[in-house]
């Protein structure tokens, strides 16, 4: 193996060529998994402000109107829609970020919980 210029003699630590090769195989393994852990989660976030984002533009569009919240809202989105933008926009799927919190809070509002 060779590393910052030089060539690792792998006899040198008492293994032989084989169980470098495993060791080495091991851990490029381990770090490939750890990777693939971390682009879940980064895809699950990049779901989770799309879904924010939508429920924050509902929310404009409603307040852009100027007409009261449940006349604009029942041209476009019916009870059951709202409901799926707030099991989407839920602070339990958020790890309770304030933003989930108010969306949610105002998407109840206009279901009148």
């Amino acid at each position: 193996m060779e590393e910052a210029g030089f060539v690792w003699d792998v006899t040198s630590f008492g293994i032989g060529v084989m169980t470098a090769t495993l060791l080495l195989g091991w851990l490029i393994m381990k770090q490939q998994a750890a990777a693939m852990r971390h682009t879940g989660e980064v895809m699950r976030l990049q779901i989770d402000i799309a879904n924010l984002r939508l429920a924050y533009s509902l929310l404009q569009e409603v307040n852009k109107s100027g007409k009261t919240k449940t006349a604009s809202i029942s041209k476009q989105f019916d009870e059951e829609d709202l409901q799926t933008l707030v099991r989407l926009c839920h602070p339990d799927k958020h790890c309770g970020k304030k933003s989930a919190v108010e969306m949610t809070q105002k998407l109840n509002g206009l279901l009148g919980k």
